[in-house]
C-alpha cells in the first residue's frame, strides 16, 4: 500500500472508488451508460485497461506483440494532436491516459491523476473494464488498496451465453466462422480445449470470484446477474451498494449488439459448452444461492478441473 501512497491520496478526494470487473459480454456498457448520467459518479472512460496491462495477463503486452506498454503511445500521440485547441479539457484527458501508460508500473499516481481528470463535483470514482475478470488475487488486492472504502460490482450473464457471444464477437470479422457451421464447431471446440483462453477464462465465474473474495470482504463486493440487470430493482441495488442517488432504470436502450454476434450454434456444440462449464454453475449456485431461472442447469457429475489444478498439473 505505501507505494501507491500518492495515488491514494489524490483519490482519496473522493468518497468512495469502485470497480466493474466484467463479465466481458454482460451488459457492462449499458450498465456504464445508466450511471455515466449520475453526478456524483465520475468515469473517465470505460474500459481503462490498466491493472490488466500493468499486472496479469498484461494485456497489451500479449495484444500488441511488444514488451511494452509503451507501444501504444504511438497510438494516442495522433489523438493528443487533433483535440488539443478543439478541445482542450479532452486533450488534459488524453495527455493524463498517455502518462498513465508510460508510467512505471510500481506506482499507480498516473493512473491515479487520469482517474480524477475532469472530476467536477463528483464524489465517487469509477474504473469499469471487464478484462479486469482474469486478474490475480494479489492485484484485487492492490487495487482495493487505493481507497479506504472500494466496491467491486462483478456482472455476469449464462456462461454459455457470454462464451459463445464472446467467441462471435472475436470472430465477427471472420467471413467462415459467420457462415460455415464446420469451422465454427472447430474454433468453438479449439476454445473449449485451451485453458488458457480468454473467452472459457472470462466465462470462468468461479475462478473470479475466489480470487475476489480472497482479496476483498464480501460485503465490498456485489455479483448482478445480467438476467436481472434491467430492471429498477437492480439499479436500485447497484446504487445504494456504490452510496451514490437512485438512477431511473432506461431499460429500452439496447447496446453493443454487434452484427453477426447472434449466431445459431447446433444443439451438440451447446451441449458440449454446458458440459464444459458445468463446473461454474455449480460453483456459482453453491456461493451465492439461487442462479436466474434463463440460465441452464447442468447435471451434477459434469464437473471440470479448474484452471488452478490444471496449472499445478502442467507444472509437475
Amino acid at each position: 500500500m505505501q507505494m501507491h501512497a500518492s495515488a491514494r491520496a489524490q483519490l482519496g478526494a473522493f468518497d468512495a472508488m469502485f470497480y466493474c470487473i466484467g463479465a466481458q459480454r454482460s451488459g457492462t456498457t449499458w450498465l456504464y451508460r445508466q450511471l455515466s448520467k449520475a453526478p456524483d459518479i465520475h468515469m473517465p472512460s470505460k474500459e481503462v485497461h490498466y491493472w490488466d496491462s500493468v499486472r496479469a495477463p498484461y494485456r497489451y503486452w500479449d495484444d500488441m506483440g511488444q514488451g511494452s506498454a509503451r507501444s501504444v503511445s504511438a497510438r494516442l500521440r495522433p489523438v493528443l494532436q487533433a483535440i488539443r485547441h478543439r478541445d482542450p479539457g479532452a486533450y488534459r484527458a488524453e495527455r493524463a491516459r498517455l502518462a498513465m501508460r508510460q508510467a512505471d508500473p510500481a506506482d499507480a499516481s498516473a493512473y491515479a491523476t487520469y482517474l480524477c481528470q475532469n472530476a467536477g463535483a463528483a464524489r465517487i470514482v469509477g474504473d469499469m473494464t471487464p478484462s479486469y475478470a482474469l486478474c490475480a488475487a494479489s492485484t484485487f488486492s492492490e487495487m482495493a488498496g487505493l481507497h479506504d472504502r472500494t466496491r467491486f460490482l462483478f456482472l455476469m450473464r449464462d456462461p454459455v451465453d457470454r462464451f459463445l457471444s464472446g467467441l462471435a464477437l472475436r470472430y465477427r470479422g471472420s467471413l467462415a466462422y459467420r457462415h460455415d457451421s464446420a469451422t465454427r464447431a472447430r474454433l468453438i471446440e479449439e476454445a473449449l480445449n485451451d485453458p488458457h483462453n480468454p473467452d472459457l477464462r472470462r466465462s470462468r465465474y468461479d475462478e473470479t470470484l475466489t480470487r475476489l473474495y480472497d482479496a476483498v470482504p464480501r460485503d465490498c463486493v456485489l455479483p448482478v446477474f445480467f438476467e436481472d440487470l434491467f430492471t429498477q430493482s437492480t439499479m436500485d441495488g447497484i446504487c445504494d451498494f456504490l452510496g451514490m442517488s437512485r438512477l431511473v432504470c432506461d431499460a429500452t436502450t439496447k447496446v453493443n449488439a454487434w452484427p453477426g454476434t447472434s449466431l445459431t450454434v447446433p444443439d451438440a456444440l451447446v451441449d458440449l459448452v454446458e458440459n464444459r462449464l458445468a463446473g461454474t454453475y455449480h460453483a456459482v449456485a453453491h456461493r451465492l444461492g439461487d442462479l436466474p431461472r434463463a440460465w441452464r442447469r447442468p447435471p451434477q457429475g459434469a464437473e471440470i478441473v479448474s484452471l488452478n489444478s490444471h496449472a499445478e498439473q502442467e507444472a509437475m
